[in-house]
This record gives C-alpha cells, structure tokens and sequence, in this order.
C-alpha cells in the first residue's frame, strides 16, 4: 500500500487501487509552491510518498513530476544517468578494449608528429571508459512530433531506466483531449503506472479513478 501526501494540502491520500487521479488546485499561491519544488530535491519536499505505516519512501525510486509538458524531454539529465551507468556496467569490456586501441592509434600518432624547431613536446594520451562515452554524445530517441506518443515515451523510457510508477503531471487536460487521456491511462496502467494530473481549474471530466477539488481556501468541495 502507498500513500500520496502534499504536506501543502495536508492531503494523505491512499493511491494503492487507483490508476488516476485529478486533483485541482484553486489556490494559486499553493499551486506555484508546489509546481515550483517539481524537481523533488528538495528535503521538506511538498509530496511525499508513504508505506503503510506511514513511513516516507525515497520519492526519486517511485515519483516522477513534469510540470511543463511542453518542454518535455526523454533526455533528462536523471534518464540519461541512469542509462550511461548501465552502459558501463553492460558493456564495460567494449569500452575497455576500444579506449586502449584508441590510446594506441594516439600514441602512434604522437611519434609521428615533427615539428620544424629545437623545442620538445610532450604529449599526455589517457583515454578512458568515461571518455568514449563523452565521444559517442548518447541520448535517447525522443523526435516525435506528437504529443501524446512523447509523454508515452517518455513515461515508457522513465519506467524502463529508473523503474518510476508514478507520474505527477500539471495540465494534462489542458494539452490533451479528453479520449488522448484515456488512452494515455489505460495504455500505462498494464504495467502498473499511475498517472495523476494537477490543474488550477475544473473540467468536466470522468476517466479519472479519483477527483479531488480544493477551493481558494484548501477545503475539499
């Protein structure tokens, strides 16, 4: 069993059995604190999630928070981490053998160099696992021009590097239609992942397993 709290609300909501969940946020002052702590670095981080005794679970092993989907980016610096400590790890041999033929090419190189003066040169060749990464420039495919099969991506890529469940997004309804949603929640609730949505205002709206309405003043309505 888990738990989603926003100590802002004061909302400690049981997710476990739900795949969806709106919740709107009339408040803006509340709304900007928590959009703008989305990166969840923060240690009194406005979201939290719990266990069933309530004990507060590390939020970057479950939680994922976008609040721009616009500028959403399957190349995250958190995805992209995650996929290059694999790479080493995966194929460390590859990158062990290819960094000492490329120092081999280079010392080689260096002995052929003249250079048309009484100066000496030296040369530091030490080409690294780490430095073949840095060469190979690695990032993941994200060229879709649509929308909705980014966010699918992005949630697809998330799920398989860093093993997120939980994808807090802000606007979904306001950038997607309502049938795009849909799809988007049943697509992702087979391998368990729960898509919950904040907005600022109402819609008209049953997809979701569980709406939550706060007023200007924090109160359920």
């Amino acid at each position: 069993m888990k738990k989603l709290a926003i100590n802002a609300l004061n909302i400690c909501d049981d997710i476990s059995n739900i795949d969806s969940y709106l919740l709107v946020i009339k408040n803006k002052k509340i709304l900007y604190k928590i959009l703008s702590n989305s990166d969840l670095q923060y240690e009194d981080s406005y979201i939290q999630i719990l266990d069933e005794n309530y004990k507060e679970l590390k939020l970057s092993d479950y939680v994922d928070f976008i609040s721009s989907i616009i500028n959403l980016d399957s190349n995250s610096k958190k995805n992209l981490n995650v996929l290059i400590r694999r790479i080493k790890k995966e194929e460390i041999e590859i990158l062990r053998s290819t960094s000492e033929k490329i120092n081999e090419i280079l010392e080689e190189c260096a002995k052929q160099i003249k250079v048309n003066s009484p100066i000496n040169i030296s040369y530091d060749i030490e080409v690294d696992e780490d430095d073949i990464i840095k060469l190979l420039s690695i990032s993941l495919q994200d060229d879709s021009p649509d929308l909705i099969e980014r966010i699918n991506n992005y949630i697809n890529i998330s799920f398989e590097l860093r093993g997120i469940k939980i994808f807090i997004f802000y606007n979904l309804l306001a950038f997607l239609e309502e049938n795009e949603l849909d799809s988007l929640i049943r697509t992702n609730k087979y391998n368990g992942i729960k898509i919950i949505d904040i907005e600022n205002v109402e819609f008209k709206t049953s997809i979701f397993d569980h709406i939550k309405i706060l007023d200007e003043d924090i109160c359920v309505i």
